[in-house]
Parts: structure tokens; C-alpha cells; sequence
């Protein structure tokens, strides 16, 4: 059963289904936590460190936290307005608006990704996180938009480090797709076919010609 507004602890809760899995109710505690200490961090002064207590309620669903007494009221109202404005803005679809890190996105998506449903996905659970005893319902629509705004967004020029997956020819380009070493995904290189040699047996020195003359990178995950 739904929480009501009289029974919820704290000015930041998390309500979460019932019937979780110890490994799913964890994933959901970290990504409620993370997405907290990041708008903190956010608004917060560095010489000011924002610490949170947490509370629960016997017999619910509910995580919460409190700022601690120490906490000014000025930086725990900012740190309220910022993780609400910052979730109504991605169910609305606006990515750019919400003000949010990228960090604090990946938190998001990770909650609402847990409300969708599909072949391959475990039972979808109703979360909903309270601002200030007011609900917002998470769903789908946040990790869409998410998604989609990091699979356009995502260009960047230079060099990239990875192992070589596959080489595909397109409209005069050749695009690689390699296995990129920090975003431990698979991305797709772009190069100029006419900075290197034709040559279909390349040599060291051909290929590390073709490493430097990458002009995009692009599908970010």
C-alpha cells in the first residue's frame, strides 16, 4: 500500500516496493544515497560538507535521511528545491534544465530503470521519492530521456584507448568500433580514410597513423 503523506519520516524519503530482493533493495538504497550526496555536493560550500543521518520506519518501505543539526536551513531548502526540480524536469523530458551532474543522472536512471518492464527485466517496483512530504513517482520516461539525450550528446574528438572490436566501411569513412578503456563500453571511431595510406595490409607505423587521425567518437551507453 501506498505511503501516505503522515507517515513519512524525513523532508527526503525513498518509498520503494515491497517484496524487493536484498541485492535489488541495496541497489536502490546506494543510487537514493548517491543521488543525495551529489546534490549536496552540488550546493553545498566545500568548507561546509552536508552529513546525513538516516532514519527508517519499522515495518515500511521507507529510507530516508535528515540533514544533521550542524546543516544550515538555507543549504538543506536549496538541496530539497534541487532534487525535486531535478527529477520533474527529466520526467517532463528537459535533461538540459534539471541542473543535474552526470553522476546524479547515472543515480536517476539507475531508480528508474528499476520501474521498467520487459522480457529480460525483473518484476517492475513503484518508487516514488518524497521531497518535503510531497511524492514524485518515478518511471520510465527518466531513464529515456537519459539515454537518449547521452546517445546524442556524446562527441568527442581526439585519441581513444581500447582493444579493436570491428572495422566497417561507410560513405567513405572507415568506422571503428573499440572497446573504450575508460567508459568500459563499446564506441564507435570515426577516421578520415584519406589521412592514411589504402593499403589493405597496414603496417605499424599505417596503423598508428589511423590511431591519430580519429575525428569522432560516439554511443555512449
Amino acid at each position: 500500500m501506498p505511503a501516505a503523506p503522515d507517515q513519512i519520516p524525513t523532508d527526503l524519503t525513498l518509498e520503494i516496493g515491497e517484496n524487493l530482493s536484498p541485492e535489488r533493495f541495496m541497489a536502490a538504497a546506494r543510487a537514493f544515497f548517491g543521488y543525495v550526496q551529489e546534490i549536496s555536493q552540488a550546493v553545498a560550500p566545500e568548507t561546509q560538507p552536508v552529513r546525513w543521518i538516516v532514519r527508517v520506519r519499522e515495518g515500511s518501505a521507507l529510507l530516508a535521511v535528515d540533514p544533521s543539526p550542524s546543516v544550515p536551513h538555507e543549504i538543506t531548502r536549496r538541496i530539497y528545491a534541487r532534487a525535486e526540480q531535478g527529477i520533474r524536469h527529466l520526467i517532463d523530458g528537459n535533461l538540459n534544465e534539471s541542473g543535474l551532474s552526470e553522476s546524479a543522472l547515472k543515480y536517476l536512471r539507475t531508480l528508474s530503470e528499476m520501474t521498467e518492464a520487459g522480457p529480460n527485466k525483473t518484476a517492475p517496483i513503484t518508487i516514488r521519492v518524497w521531497v518535503q512530504r510531497r511524492p514524485i513517482s518515478l518511471d520510465t520516461n527518466i531513464a529515456s530521456t537519459i539515454r537518449e539525450e547521452w546517445r546524442a550528446d556524446y562527441n568527442d574528438y581526439g585519441t581513444i584507448e581500447g582493444r579493436l572490436e570491428s572495422i566497417q566501411e561507410s560513405y567513405g569513412t572507415l568506422q571503428f568500433y573499440i572497446r573504450d578503456v575508460m567508459l568500459r563500453q563499446r564506441v564507435r571511431a570515426i577516421f578520415l580514410k584519406n589521412y592514411c595510406p589504402k593499403s589493405s595490409t597496414r603496417s605499424a607505423n599505417e596503423w598508428k597513423c589511423l590511431a591519430s587521425s580519429i575525428i569522432g567518437k560516439t554511443g555512449r551507453q
